[in-house]
């Protein structure tokens, strides 16, 4: 069933140019958390400008407890285990 990536990337809440990055629970246990993104032609199974969104995200949000000066974040995606160092200082 296509019709959540549909929703949420279609006109009027989105354009052709935007994409959605979902985020869910990972099924892998050495994961921090999972994403898959949509965009408007399909879901893709993997994007890094939209990992490094998401990466961001959970770290700003206290998703996943950020430490300084680097911070590994552990992504499950459609396209396998992704693993992203973040600079940190200062919270951010």
């Amino acid at each position: 069933d296509d019709s959540l990536r549909r929703f949420v990337t279609f006109e009027p809440r989105a354009n052709v140019a935007m994409s959605v990055n979902l985020l869910v629970e990972p099924t892998r246990s050495d994961a921090d958390a999972g994403f898959i993104v949509l965009q408007a032609d399909r879901a893709h199974p993997m994007s890094g400008s939209n990992c490094i969104c998401v990466v961001t995200a959970l770290l700003e949000s206290g998703r996943v407890p950020m430490s300084e000066p680097e911070t590994v974040v552990r992504l499950d995606t459609p396209a396998g285990l992704i693993v992203a160092r973040a600079a940190c200082r200062n919270g951010q």
